[in-house]
C-alpha cells in the first residue's frame, strides 16, 4: 500500500466509493458523485454532509468535495482562503492537486488559466471544456448521469 492509498483510506467509505483515481502520471482523483450546478461551463463535485439528529428536519448541508477532502485529509481551510485546483481539473479532489489561496489569488489564477485555454483553442490544441481527459463525460453528460445517493 502506498502513502497515497493510506491517505485515501482516511476518507469515509461513502466518499471513497464516489472517487475514481487515475493511476497514471497525473494522479487525479475524479469525483463521480453529485455535482453542483455548472458555473460558466465548469462542474464542481459536492457531498451531502451528515446532520446531527437534532437537525434532521433542516435542509441538507452541502460542501464542495475538494474543500471537504482538504479539510478531512489535510487541515482546516484558513480564514479568507479558498481551495484552488492547481491541476485545473474542477472534478479532481486529490489533496496533492489542491492548495489554499486567497480569493484574489484564485481569481488571478483562474483568469490566467482561461486565457491559456482560449489560446490553446485558437492554436488548435483542443482543450475540451473543464477537463483535459477526453474519456470523462462533458458537463452536459454528467448532468444526465444518475448516481446512487
Amino acid at each position: 500500500m502506498t502513502d497515497d492509498d493510506d491517505h485515501f483510506d482516511k476518507l469515509p467509505r461513502a466518499v471513497r466509493s464516489r472517487i475514481r483515481r487515475d493511476h497514471d502520471d497525473a494522479g487525479h482523483w475524479y469525483w463521480v458523485g453529485g455535482l453542483m450546478h455548472p458555473q460558466a461551463g465548469r462542474a464542481y463535485g459536492q457531498v451531502v454532509l451528515p446532520k446531527p439528529e437534532s437537525q434532521r428536519r433542516r435542509m441538507p448541508r452541502f460542501m464542495l468535495i475538494h474543500r471537504y477532502v482538504w479539510e478531512v485529509l489535510v487541515a482546516p481551510i484558513p480564514p479568507g482562503h479558498v481551495i484552488d485546483h492547481v491541476c485545473h481539473e474542477s472534478l479532481c479532489c486529490n489533496p496533492d492537486h489542491l492548495e489554499p489561496v486567497t480569493i484574489e489569488e484564485n481569481s488571478s489564477r483562474g483568469g490566467a488559466a482561461r486565457q491559456a485555454a482560449r489560446a490553446a483553442k485558437v492554436n488548435g490544441n483542443g482543450h475540451n471544456g473543464n477537463r483535459s481527459r477526453p474519456d470523462l463525460p462533458t458537463v452536459t453528460e454528467w448532468e444526465q448521469l444518475e448516481f446512487d445517493t
